[in-house]
């Protein structure tokens, strides 16, 4: 008897181990399922965070000459949080409304990874797109945004931050928008995508001029 129960027992914990064998792997994708998608979450939260804080920038500084420097300067720094994510390009773009989306001519621009400055200008459709290289860059930035006010031969030139106006008695101030792209990556990538494509937007109205106080260029 003491024999039989023996053998059933080494059997059992047999059978446990492979049960765990065909169970283990699917344990496995899952806690990485887990931490990839938490990480994606993450730095999705991230971005709109770095995204809404860029365009507020660019609101606070109105017609300043050197709005979209801030613009992407802000957008680089916020971002570093992001360990691992590339951006792709950072559009600054002329909005309709609080709620307004990227003109679809900004979107579908070609933007080379280079130092080239792209843009639009084409009737009340007005955006600068900057290239991760510009982003990124570190050398002469100044002389990327020379101290003029029409901006010619800048990378900002296609929609002049000293053209952007505060409003008047009459007139609204415009409403600015910035629209990141970047590239995040998964941590382990088995489950998850090893790379996606996250992108944010947000849309801000210059901050307006007060009666009897000057708003300054």
């Amino acid at each position: 008897m003491a024999m039989a129960e023996g053998r059933r027992l080494q059997g059992d914990d047999g059978a446990v181990l492979v049960e765990f064998a065909l169970v283990a792997p699917l344990l496995i994708m899952l806690v990485f399922g887990l931490i990839d998608y938490g990480r994606m979450y993450n730095q999705k939260n991230v971005l709109i965070r770095s995204v809404q804080s860029a365009a507020r920038t660019g609101a606070s500084q109105g017609p300043d000459r050197y709005a979209d420097y801030n613009v992407i300067q802000s957008v680089e720094a916020s971002l570093s949080a992001m360990d691992g994510a590339e951006i792709e390009r950072v559009i600054v773009f002329r909005a309709s409304a609080a709620n307004g989306q990227v003109p679809a001519a900004c979107l579908s621009t070609a933007r080379p990874d280079d130092l080239t400055a792209v843009g639009v200008n084409s009737g009340t459709t007005r955006c600068n797109i900057y290239s991760r290289s510009q982003v990124g860059y570190r050398g002469n930035v100044l002389g990327f945004f020379p101290g003029t006010t029409n901006c010619v031969g800048g990378w900002d030139a296609s929609w002049c931050p000293t053209t952007r106006s505060r409003g008047s008695d009459t007139t609204d101030p415009d409403f600015l928008g910035v629209y990141v792209e970047v590239e995040a990556k998964a941590l382990t990538g088995i489950v998850a995508l090893p790379t996606a494509t996250m992108t944010s937007t947000s849309v801000f109205r210059l901050d307006p001029c007060i009666t009897g106080v000057s708003c300054g260029v």
